[in-house]
């Protein structure tokens, strides 16, 4: 059971990746919360100086009041998904508390933050055709570091499966058997990714996409 808190608020936006990443955490983890929908092509003039100054799509103030000014308000999917996890720290597979797996979890973050995200964007958002090569390696750096693909090959932070006498949980989440804030922070676009490849929605050529969906999982 999630641990009392005050009252979350989250503004979101239906279509949004990295609104989805919060909301499906807050899911997980039980947590009750009031939504507030943002249409981000015509935002209210309250919500970026009394909500969200860096204009981002995901902010939870705690507690809200319509909304106060005394509320702490947060912005940025990923900093939500950490703070989930240390407001709630009686469901540890958000963030598990293992040091080696909250550092897996970590590294796995950055890795789909850092090189699969941004090349998902130029391809998917942009329609940049010649992205696809960046988007493949995106996608092969992080899924070599999950737990079924870890023991083929050493991961690029070089922890080897087993290291120190503690073996990789095999799945099927990120960490092993339980879902925490790492499969959050991917699942919105890796969706919506598969969607597009399995329909070739995109910049792809007739075909290609479920060609490429077929050399992922052969991975």
């Amino acid at each position: 059971m999630a641990a009392p808190t005050e009252q979350i608020t989250l503004y979101t936006a239906k279509i949004c990746p990295y609104a989805q990443r919060t909301e499906i955490a807050l899911a997980e983890a039980g947590v009750d919360y009031t939504r507030f929908e943002i249409d981000l092509g015509n935002k209210p003039e309250w919500y970026a100086s009394k909500i969200n100054p860096a204009s981002k799509p995901t902010a939870a103030p705690v507690p809200a009041s319509q909304p106060s000014p005394l509320s702490t308000k947060l912005a940025e999917s990923l900093v939500l998904l950490e703070f989930l996890s240390d407001i709630h720290p009686t469901i540890p597979s958000l963030l598990p508390r293992d040091p080696v797996k909250r550092a897996r979890a970590r590294f796995f973050i950055d890795a789909v933050s850092t090189k699969f995200v941004p090349a998902f964007y130029k391809f998917q958002v942009l329609g940049e055709k010649e992205a696809v090569g960046g988007l493949m390696e995106g996608v092969e750096s992080v899924m070599r570091l999950l737990p079924s693909l870890e023991g083929k090959a050493e991961g690029e932070n070089g922890i080897k499966e087993g290291q120190g006498g503690q073996e990789i949980d095999p799945g099927p989440f990120v960490l092993g058997p339980n879902f925490s804030i790492a499969d959050a922070a991917i699942a919105p676009f890796a969706l919506r990714w598969e969607l597009s490849l399995s329909n070739d929605i995109g910049a792809y050529e007739e075909g290609e996409g479920m060609r490429g969906l077929g050399s992922i999982w052969r991975l």
